[in-house]
């Protein structure tokens, strides 16, 4: 199963970020870039950071979204709640599941649904 997982670094293995942030999944890993982020909304031109809520915290968001979906408006419309439910709350290390991103988007999209159908969901 696919996740993100991230780390605050110490001397020996400090970057200019301090913070590492990697994809996990049945093909190995990589390490998550906020470049791609940064092209749909540059809050932090510094990079990722968590626990929380802060511009290192809104790019992590945003950049978690958009990989896991790589959809631009998803990822745009979900990333400022994303940041305060879970890229707030982490400490020093951190993975979320895929199965955790899907549902949260699974429920921000009955949220959606439930506020454009007047408080009813259907």
């Amino acid at each position: 199963m696919k996740a993100y997982c991230g780390r605050r670094l110490t001397p020996p293995h400090k970057t200019a970020s301090d913070v590492e942030v990697i994809t996990r999944d049945h093909l190995g890993h990589r390490i998550l870039s906020p470049l791609p982020s940064q092209k749909l909304r540059n809050h932090s031109p510094d990079g990722f950071s968590w626990g929380y809520n802060g511009s290192g915290p809104a790019q992590l968001a945003l950049a978690i979204l958009f990989d896991a979906t790589l959809n631009e408006d998803l990822a745009l419309a979900n990333y400022q709640d994303f940041k305060s439910q879970f890229v707030a709350t982490w400490g020093d290390n951190w993975c979320v599941l895929m199965s955790e991103i899907d549902e949260f988007l699974r429920q921000a999209r009955l949220d959606e649904d439930a506020n454009e159908s007047g408080g009813h969901a259907y």
